[in-house]
């Protein structure tokens, strides 16, 4: 990943990664995080598809996780880890140390298998997650300007309490910004949680949205 921001730094868009980088490095996690929520913007009314798009936006949830880890919430940077190594798996077993405390945080996260979730028993009375409040995401500037719309395909896993975590982008048609405004809203969705012979569990939910029917 750390040879990837030198590539990124001879482009048009990294004086303000490049700044992002090093205020991490350097443990200024307060500013990162402020910088990081600034591009948000960006991504959904400038970033179009394609690799390097998919590749920037997977870079930028890296540094949200390790910002979210600098910053102890540990929630956060399990969320925005998951979607860079969804986005741009080689990004999978990074080592982060340059990153001192923060990098060590998501590499043991990187590590973990909380995002496993078990098989059900078989003859089990099973209920799936059910959404409680599903807020749908703002359409990107960028996509209504250039005519983009398609079905994004995410999966989520939903906790015993109701809320998301793990996030993995299954489909993007090559328009990563899509997927992160969907990721982004489904961050806050909530859910009754699915259950197993009425106690809550742990469970998967995939989560089509067809922007073309929504907005066409």
């Amino acid at each position: 990943m750390i040879a990837a921001i030198a590539i990124l730094a001879a482009l048009s868009l990294p004086d303000r990664i490049v700044r992002i980088d090093g205020e991490l490095k350097a443990g200024q996690f307060e500013p990162a995080q402020r910088e990081l929520a600034a591009l948000d913007n960006t991504i959904t009314e400038h970033f179009g598809s394609g690799s390097q798009a998919m590749y920037t936006i997977a870079l930028i949830a890296s540094f949200r996780a390790l910002a979210a880890a600098g910053a102890k919430d540990l929630n956060d940077a399990e969320w925005y880890w998951s979607i860079a190594r969804s986005l741009f798996p080689k990004f999978a077993g990074s080592n982060l140390a340059v990153y001192g405390a923060a990098g060590e945080a998501v590499m043991r996260l990187d590590r973990s298998d909380a995002c496993q979730t078990r098989d059900l028993p078989s003859g089990s009375r099973v209920t799936p997650p059910k959404p409680s409040h599903s807020p749908m995401p703002p359409y990107p500037y960028h996509a209504l300007e250039t005519g983009i719309a398609e079905p994004i395909t995410v999966e989520v896993t939903v906790t015993e309490n109701g809320t998301t975590r793990c996030p993995k982008v299954i489909e993007t048609h090559d328009d990563p910004a899509l997927a992160w405004v969907l990721l982004e809203a489904m961050k806050k969705w909530r859910y009754e949680p699915a259950r197993v012979d009425g106690a809550p569990v742990p469970a998967t939910v995939r989560q089509t949205v067809d922007f073309r029917i929504k907005y066409y």
